[in-house]
């Protein structure tokens, strides 16, 4: 019985880690959505889908925490998301987009790469 469970539990795992597989790449598609909104100054748009984009995110990391646990660094990930709750508050484009650009979007690439 207990050989079921353990069997259940890792086929669960390799279905997460393959939604995962067809995810980031679109996660990634989105935050580049995002810094061409950004771009062309439809800010409302922008806000939008970045809301949606975190959703993304916190879906991920909480497969992520599941599957790969010793593969993410929290301290990292909370100082990025920090940082963005921070110039989302104070309505800080410049830092808004630098933080996607620079840190997010790398930060997806990472987990693709950790997960492929």
């Amino acid at each position: 019985m207990e050989m079921d469970k353990q069997a259940i539990l890792e086929e669960k795992k390799e279905e997460a880690i393959e939604s995962l597989k067809e995810y980031l790449p679109n996660l990634e598609n989105g935050l580049i959505y995002i810094l061409n909104q950004f771009h062309s100054k439809d800010y409302a748009g922008a806000n939008k889908t970045i809301i949606e984009a975190l959703e993304g995110i916190k879906w991920v990391l909480d497969i992520m925490i599941v599957t790969n646990p010793q593969d993410l660094d929290a301290e990292n990930i909370n100082d990025i998301l920090n940082a963005f709750i921070d110039a989302m508050e104070n309505d800080d484009k410049e830092t808004i987009v630098d933080i996607i650009e620079y840190e997010l979007i790398d930060l997806v690439k990472e987990w693709n790469n950790i997960i492929s």
